[in-house]
Formats: C-alpha cells, sequence, structure tokens
C-alpha cells in the first residue's frame, strides 16, 4: 500500500484473494497497475475506514504504517 496508486477496500479474505483473480480474467496486473487490495474486516469496517481517511488521510496513514 505504500506505493499504490489506487487502492480497494474488499469486506474480507474471499473477497481479497478473488481481485486478482477477477484482474486475471479481464487480462489487467493490480501490481503492474499499481492497485492495492486492502481487506478490512468487515463491511462496517469500510464505512470508517473511508471517514478517517477522508478527515486526515495524511495522519492516518502515519498510524496506519507505524
Amino acid at each position: 500500500m505504500l506505493f499504490a496508486q489506487k487502492v480497494i477496500l474488499v469486506e474480507g479474505i474471499a473477497e481479497q484473494l478473488l481481485m486478482s483473480i477477477f484482474a486475471q480474467y479481464e487480462s489487467k496486473s493490480l501490481e503492474d497497475d499499481h492497485i492495492s487490495v486492502i481487506n478490512v474486516g468487515s463491511v462496517i469496517s469500510i464505512i470508517f475506514f473511508i471517514y478517517l481517511i477522508a478527515q486526515n488521510p495524511i495522519l492516518y496513514l502515519r498510524k496506519l504504517l507505524a
């Protein structure tokens, strides 16, 4: 995620694993397009994750990477 240009938030491990398969099906590469797939654990977590990033993206990324 550190060098990703785009991020896809997914609910669970199944969706995280399937995203690369879907990309291969469409003849795309998530790595070549610098897209990171992040598993946030649950649907409600996605809402909070988006809210926190919208409030202060730099501060949140510092906490995430620390």
